[in-house]
């Protein structure tokens, strides 16, 4: 969810939390070194980031915890701003379908242009940072946040991996078959063959993917978010991942270029016919 402005909040990115002078004891034994895989596979004890109360991003940069950057600030209010908008246009809709009056339809669009507008908002801070011309412009904080979130994602992808093969008794299996900026596809045939033994109703498969994503799957994935965060001492951890789609079919034809064939699940299609 947001990852750019997420790891800017998590993290505490910003021109006035930034540590120009690092503790040599921070230099020798954390930050030298240091690399994305490091980091991934939790080789590095970074508790001295408590002692010294500094929060580390993935390209080495660290950021003081004394108080909330104005980054920071200005993500978390753009993000509350952009959820109440969705939560009115969801409104909107819901009186619209209930009494056909125009003047709901119309609310709806106006929230609906009122969020992506706060969307493009918040997701523009990266692209701030890293453009020379903004006033508070730094390559060094520009790569905090993306390398912050290359770290992000291939330690989600590695306790994703982890949980299965656990969980499925085998050894070195990825199941994690693509990734992209913030987001992940992830193969479960064998498990459903392991736990849904010769069924073929592919509604029935797609019902209990959905609960088992909801029952374990989904808070092992926040489990490894916090994790993360109490790993890098992060500021707050507000780095969040859900489920999007349910998927019998995919194709690949090359980076962001694929299409898959999506089922709702059962649960989902009830709750909706009931508002509506």
């Amino acid at each position: 969810s947001s990852l750019y402005p997420s790891n800017i909040r998590q993290v505490n990115i910003g021109p006035e939390t930034f540590v120009h002078d690092v503790p040599q004891e921070i230099q020798d034994n954390i930050l030298n070194g240091l690399t994305v895989e490091k980091l991934v596979n939790k080789e590095i004890d970074t508790a001295l980031l408590k002692k010294y109360d500094m929060s580390l991003s993935g390209n080495g940069m660290l950021y003081r915890r004394d108080g909330k950057s104005f980054l920071s600030e200005l993500m978390e209010k753009f993000f509350n701003k952009r959820k109440d908008y969705k939560k009115l246009m969801k409104e909107a809709a819901q009186q619209y379908e209930a009494t056909k009056d125009q003047s709901w339809e119309d609310r709806r669009k106006i929230y609906r242009i009122k969020q992506l507008a706060t969307k493009v908002l918040i997701n523009s801070a990266y692209g701030a940072v890293g453009n020379a011309f903004f006033q508070f412009f730094s390559v060094e904080n520009a790569e905090a946040i993306t390398i912050t979130g290359k770290v992000a994602i291939l330690t989600v992808e590695k306790g994703i991996n982890d949980y299965l093969n656990k969980l499925l008794k085998t050894d070195g299996v990825e199941r994690v078959c693509a990734i992209d900026t913030d987001s992940y596809y992830i193969v479960l045939d064998d498990l459903v063959q392991a736990l849904m033994p010769n069924e073929t109703d592919k509604q029935k498969i797609v019902d209990f993917l959905d609960k088992m994503y909801q029952a374990k799957l989904g808070p092992e994935i926040q489990r490894i978010c916090s994790e993360l965060g109490d790993y890098l001492n992060s500021y707050q951890k507000v780095l969040e991942m859900s489920r999007e789609n349910i998927a019998d079919t995919g194709v690949w034809t090359g980076k962001k270029r694929y299409f898959m064939n999506v089922w709702i699940p059962k649960e989902f299609i009830i709750q909706n016919q009931k508002q509506k």
